[in-house]
């Protein structure tokens, strides 16, 4: 480290910060806030603080400072310019205007990133060494990546998953019994905690247990199911059977037709019926379609050509509605009870032996009016009461309205 003959001054700004004044051979070569050598470099500083600060007229008078040049993208592949580094720059081509610098300060060009080290100074002799310029900003040691084992049971493989931060797998990570390896990249800007940006990781994924070990003949699951639904007959298709089942296969049976029927179902390996069996036997009955003479297919009588009058909505201001009259069931199969805007009454009817029934919308009292608009009432009246004219004045006119 290099050791100068300047002697330091301290001074107190308005702010409450502490200054340090170099003076020497020179005068004052720089005013800087006194900032911890630790921190002194972590960051770019505020300009618009840093123009607000107390500053000594004579440094006014030096407008070149000593700066650390970097080259690189900070915190991926920042680093200190080769060459002569620190250098010593006029502080326009670092302000873009006459002015004072301050040491910590950071500034970006096209070449890449200055900070001051010595501000406001003329040449120094001997000059600043590289060895004082603040360590390059490199990536971030955050990168993280792990793995985790799921164990093997008696019914399934064991399985793997992955965990990572700030970077991605780009090779390997199978999930398949046996041993592999799976290797992840660090995400740009950041490296694992070792420095490197990759990790590769191995792994053993377990196989399924043998159903003959200890293990799985004390422990086979009773979770077989299997089970049957049955839908009625009706007066036109016979009755129908469906069967659901989980760990569970249909192995004998299961007829559909109408009749006394069984199905056999076999649990599926690894797994047991609630009773500790591997097969369940289940009996129904698949009805016959009902007899046409019966009460339940007796159709009742066809309502459906009643009339309804109601009105639809047509989008437009001057004309908001239209009055329609039909029968209720081309009112029903055209849709308008899904019409949000439509205006009619509640009603039902029955076609094929099917019900059908809507509730009813929008304010009913306009229903009694021709397109369901309520007429304007004749009810406005105006006149007017003469006053005759006398000898000493004319006559008048008063009116009267409502």
């Amino acid at each position: 480290m290099h050791v100068y003959n300047i002697k330091l001054k301290i001074r107190r700004l308005r702010s409450g910060a502490i200054a340090l004044m170099f003076l020497g051979a020179y005068g004052v070569a720089a005013l800087a806030p006194f900032v911890p050598a630790q921190t002194a470099f972590a960051g770019t500083t505020d300009h618009s603080n840093i123009q607000n600060q107390d500053v000594s007229p004579q440094t006014s008078d030096v407008h070149k400072s000593y700066v650390c040049k970097y080259v690189g993208t900070p915190g991926v592949n920042e680093r200190l310019q080769t060459g002569q580094n620190p250098i010593w720059v006029d502080n326009h081509s670092l302000l873009g205007t006459d002015g004072i610098t301050y040491v910590g300060e950071s500034f970006s060009d096209a070449q890449g990133k200055s900070v001051v080290i010595v501000a406001n100074t003329v040449k120094l002799d001997p000059e600043p060494g590289i060895d004082q310029c603040p360590a390059p900003q490199g990536p971030v040691k955050d990168a993280t990546a792990s793995f985790t084992l799921v164990p093997a049971t008696c019914t399934a493989d064991g399985s793997v998953t992955f965990a990572e931060t700030f970077a991605t797998l780009t090779s390997g990570g199978q999930t398949t019994p046996g041993t592999h390896t799976a290797t992840f990249t660090a995400t740009t800007g950041h490296v694992f905690a070792d420095g490197s940006n990759t990790l590769p990781l191995s792994y053993t994924v377990p196989s399924q247990l043998s159903p003959s070990s200890e293990a799985c003949e004390i422990a086979i699951p009773r979770d077989a199911t299997a089970s049957f639904t049955l839908t009625p007959a009706t007066c036109t298709a016979d009755g129908s059977v469906t069967f659901s089942n989980a760990h569970a296969t249909l192995t004998s049976g299961g007829q559909t037709s109408p009749g006394l029927h069984s199905a056999t179902f076999t649990a599926t390996a690894g797994h047991l019926f609630a009773d500790g069996t591997n097969t369940l036997t289940l009996s129904y009955t698949v009805p016959s379609m009902l007899d046409g003479d019966s009460v339940d297919c007796v159709i009742p009588p066809d309502t459906s050509h009643q009339p309804i009058t109601f009105c639809h909505a047509t989008g437009s201001e001057s004309n908001p509605y239209v009055g329609i009259t039909t029968d209720v069931h081309a009112f029903y199969i055209s849709g308008h009870i899904d019409h949000s805007g439509d205006i009619y009454p509640a009603g039902s009817f029955t076609k094929d032996g099917q019900d059908f029934s809507w509730k009813a919308q929008g304010d009913q009292s306009l229903l009694q009016y021709p397109d369901c608009v309520k007429p304007t009432p004749k009810d406005a009246t105006a006149s007017f009461t003469l006053v005759p004219a006398t000898c000493t004045a004319d006559g008048s006119v008063t009116f009267a309205e409502t």
